[in-house]
């Protein structure tokens, strides 16, 4: 037996900023792709909406997916950054030796200032992340109730 299902008054509105949002998300895609130089108008079709909605979805907060997308934002830079460090460890491979055999000491202090680096440098891409996140949410939601709002 189905179940009857009743919105609140907030949930109306609620759903309706959201199919707002979605409707934006669209549009934005569509836009990328059929931005033409010199062209005024746009023309939305409805396959250009079919080929859209195949790829904008609605993720859970915390689906394997969006988790997968984060993490990939921040390995492949510390990936960079390390492959820079294997570079440059392959240029002055000698003079790395001498180090290590002749001044442990030192060693320690150049491994020691890497970490902090790779360490800093890895908070500060969260961080950016992060911001750049509530960023374009802040920004959805505004045009989501400013349209909602003005029409």
């Amino acid at each position: 037996m189905k179940k009857s299902i009743i919105y609140t008054e907030s949930a109306n509105y609620k759903i309706e900023s959201i199919l707002e949002e979605f409707k934006l998300k669209i549009e934005e895609d569509i836009t990328e792709r059929k931005d033409y130089p010199g062209e005024e108008i746009i023309e939305i079709t409805a396959s250009d909406i079919e080929k859209t909605y195949s790829r904008v979805r609605l993720l859970r907060a915390y689906s394997k997916v969006s988790q997968f997308s984060k993490m990939t934002k921040l390995v492949i830079p510390i990936y960079f950054a390390l492959g820079i460090v294997v570079m440059i460890y392959g240029l002055f491979y000698e003079d790395i030796q001498e180090i290590i055999k002749n001044s442990p000491e030192r060693l320690m202090i150049i491994l020691g200032g890497f970490i902090i680096s790779l360490t800093t440098g890895t908070f500060y891409l969260l961080q950016k992340q992060r911001d750049s996140e509530r960023k374009k949410e802040l920004n959805r939601k505004n045009d989501v109730d400013d349209r909602i709002k003005y029409e």
